[in-house]
């Protein structure tokens, strides 16, 4: 088990005791390091290992009540005599862990420091320790007086826990299931022994369609709490609409060859777009001269804070590239307008209008509440009551009223916040909110209200299944791996899916990421490819650890802020390259010959 906060570590002897160990926690908007003591106990259960952090590790911060919300293992709150304040201590929590339940670590090495990333059986990542130089092998050499380990194959900075022979051997036995077919197994077996089948080996290949691409079955399993947050409403009613490719008939007629890929190309990445470039695209009028050189520009690099605010309205389509800046204004003046009378039609109705206007005191209620807890961390929305958070719940609104058939659902603030830390301003951002939520209306289907059970998630469901063939192209062995271990539906990519990597990003890095897939570039559906590349970083932490379904979602839920930007970014469009000539990657992703031009 590990546990974090005031929960004392069991009693026992000290047999380990080092000072000066860091842990890293990562935040929405920047990384905190803490100082603390790492120690490892012999208990009569076995050696326990716990990190405290030291005294002055502490900030100490005062806000008022209704609606702060921050990370909660990162700070205590407790209220004062008068009861309209609420102090908040932010501090790195103390964490213990019973070493038998490691089951691997990994270490990376920098100019200055070794950092220790400790994972657990149940999928849990602890929060990384830095060591000075030197400083780590104390520990590792404890370590493995108590445990033995292997390194991976795959990745040499990756130490897997080797287990007890006897017990492996017989785990690996019972894997097997040689004796307990399924029903499904034995008629599809009893089949392919009675089938007059022409040769060997169309036989062969038939058995190893079976298999390796066969039927999957998804059976349900216990989710555990904390993971189901922006995640599917039911995981049982999303996984009854969910299939992936299962309407072919058990007789493997068809065996579907996965292609060989090319080796990886070089690209690179530049700086962002700032305002002295940025003005070159524009001609004498003020037109985009060359729209296409510009959204490749900022697929290239991003853009600089300072030329955000214009640059995402052609982005997202407010602005139109081939007009002067005359006509933009008009029609700035225009969109202005319609965003305050749209306000209006809210703000006009009366409480006793709104107690028989049910759905829209719903909606209402549901913004209240995300915008409470919506980004709280960040500087512009930390004091309650603030006119950024009475801007961002007006926005939302009139969202309401501009869409009402969609309405208001969970996470659509998540994708507001960054749009007016830009903006600066309710118009703006609302139009740059109605955009994004054009590009991705499919996501915020709100289920609830679809009659038809197959019709609910269906934008959600559609991008899992085609993340799952894309996987089964660039790494076909893990796509096997998840279906085998009841996972290859998915679910734990629907947060990136539905709000774009908002929560897996620090702000800033979340405004890079969405204005580099806003350019559309270098083909459709290029976040799907971005997916891909996380995945393929991590995939072997999940294989070599064997996790199932829950560790997954853990393993996944603990990677929000550790995710390498613009490194994925790189992967991702060499992966584009790698799968121009496959025909069922160019399916789902579009390929155009403007794309590859512009890129």
């Amino acid at each position: 088990m590990a546990t974090a906060g005031s929960i004392d570590m069991p009693d026992g002897e000290l047999v380990f005791d080092q000072s000066n160990v860091r842990t890293q926690y990562d935040r929405p908007h920047r990384s905190q390091v803490f100082n603390g003591t790492l120690q490892v106990k012999r208990t009569p259960d076995g050696h326990v290992v716990s990190w405290r952090p030291q005294e002055d590790a502490v900030k100490y911060q005062t806000v008022h009540k209704n609606g702060v919300t921050t990370d909660a293992d990162a700070i205590e709150m407790t209220d004062n005599a008068a009861g309209d304040e609420v102090h908040i201590t932010r501090r790195a929590h103390s964490f213990w862990f019973e070493l038998n339940e490691m089951c691997s670590y990994y270490l990376h090495s920098k100019k200055d420091a070794y950092e220790l990333t400790i994972m657990l059986r149940d999928g849990t990542r602890l929060p990384t320790m830095v060591f000075d130089i030197g400083k780590q092998q104390l520990f590792l050499t404890t370590m493995a007086d108590k445990v033995r380990t292997r390194v991976s194959t795959k990745d040499k900075g990756l130490h897997l826990v080797v287990q007890d022979d006897i017990d492996a051997l017989q785990k690996s036995f019972n894997s097997l299931d040689l004796f307990q077919l399924d029903t499904t197994s034995q008629t599809l077996v009893g089949r392919l022994v009675k089938d007059s089948l022409p040769t060997f080996a169309d036989s062969l290949a038939k058995m190893t369609h079976f298999f390796t691409q066969g039927p999957q079955r998804h059976p349900s399993r216990q989710i555990s709490d904390g993971m189901l947050e922006l995640n599917p409403a039911s995981y049982g009613e999303f996984e009854d609409t969910f299939t992936i490719d299962e309407d072919q008939e058990p007789g493997f007629d068809f065996i579907e060859q996965v292609p060989e890929l090319p080796p990886p190309i070089t690209v690179t990445r530049r700086t962002p777009l700032k305002m002295e470039e940025w003005t070159t695209f524009f001609d004498i009028d003020g037109r985009i001269a060359d729209p296409n050189n510009l959204r490749a520009r900022i697929f290239r690099g991003g853009c600089a804070p300072e030329i955000r605010s214009e640059a995402w309205k052609f982005l997202l389509g407010v602005h139109d590239f081939s007009k002067t800046i005359r006509e933009r204004e008009i029609e700035h003046a225009r969109l202005t307008e319609d965003y305050y009378r749209m306000k209006l039609q809210w703000k006009s109705i009366s409480a006793d209008q709104e107690s028989r206007f049910n759905g829209f005191s719903v909606r209402k209620n549901l913004v209240e509440k995300d915008v409470n807890r919506t980004d709280r961390s960040v500087d512009i929305f930390v004091k309650d009551g603030n006119e950024y958070l009475s801007m961002l719940s007006d926005v939302l609104m009139t969202y309401i009223m501009y869409d009402f058939d969609l309405g208001y659902v969970q996470g659509m603030s998540d994708l507001l916040s960054p749009i007016l830390s830009v903006m600066q301003n309710e118009p703006d951002s609302f139009w740059c909110f109605a955009k994004f939520l054009s590009l991705i209306r499919c996501n915020f289907i709100d289920h609830d209200r679809m009659e038809e059970k197959d019709q609910r998630q269906l934008g959600i469901k559609r991008q899992l299944q085609q993340l799952h063939q894309l996987l089964s192209v660039v790494l076909p062995s893990f796509a096997v791996y998840l279906d085998n271990h009841d996972s290859g539906n998915l679910y734990f990519c629907f947060r990136w899916l539905l709000i774009w990597f908002k929560r897996e990003f620090s702000f800033e890095d979340t405004k890079r990421l969405w204005e580099v897939l806003w350019s559309n570039l270098p083909c459709e559906n290029f976040h799907l490819l971005f997916c891909v590349a996380i995945l393929e970083e991590e995939h072997v932490r999940i294989t070599e650890n064997n996790f199932g379904l829950n560790e997954i979602l853990k393993h996944i839920n603990d990677m929000c802020y550790k995710i390498a930007l613009e490194n994925n970014l790189i992967r991702a469009e060499q992966l584009y390259f790698q799968l121009l000539n496959v025909p069922k990657a160019a399916k789902i992703l579009g390929f155009n010959e403007l794309a590859e031009d512009s890129v």
